[in-house]
């Protein structure tokens, strides 16, 4: 079964990592309209059980895309993310795993943290989105998904 390119793969995530974002879901720091309300209807057994489950699944690479983007992706990443997400982008504890992400998701994202107002959320990704270019965006966007 295909899932949307707009939805993550949250395989092989950290389950910690997993797990705090369904706490986030629940409790309103984020949002999303499936995500929201099925953590407010889980245990936190079923919750931490999910988390497990996930991040013991392995990740599958996407294929295709743009080569020429995701070389110029490939710099940008090693300047401006693997310091957080690892080299790999494996992702660690709580910094998720960025590697084999669907592109239009990770594009997505880059771009909801570029529009963050930074007086009223507290995450590095609105200071390291806010500076890229749509251009930029998209390399690493294609670069990731590659993985």
């Amino acid at each position: 079964m295909a899932f949307p390119k707009y939805i993550p793969n949250l395989a092989a995530q950290h389950p910690l990592y997993l797990f705090n974002q369904f706490e986030k879901f629940r409790d309103g720091t984020r949002e999303d309209y499936v995500m929201s309300k099925l953590a407010k209807t889980l245990s936190l057994e079923e919750r931490i059980n999910i988390a497990v489950y996930y991040s013991q699944q392995k990740a599958k690479s996407r294929t295709g895309g743009d080569p020429t983007k995701a070389e110029a992706g490939e710099k940008l990443f090693a300047a401006q993310c693997a310091g957080c997400h690892g080299e790999n982008a494996q992702g660690f504890r709580d910094m998720p795993r960025l590697a084999g992400q669907p592109a239009e998701y990770l594009g997505i994202a880059l771009r909801r943290f570029k529009e963050m107002d930074p007086t009223k959320h507290s995450t590095p990704m609105i200071g390291v989105a806010g500076v890229l270019s749509e251009g930029e965006i998209e390399a690493l966007a294609e670069y990731l998904a590659g993985w």
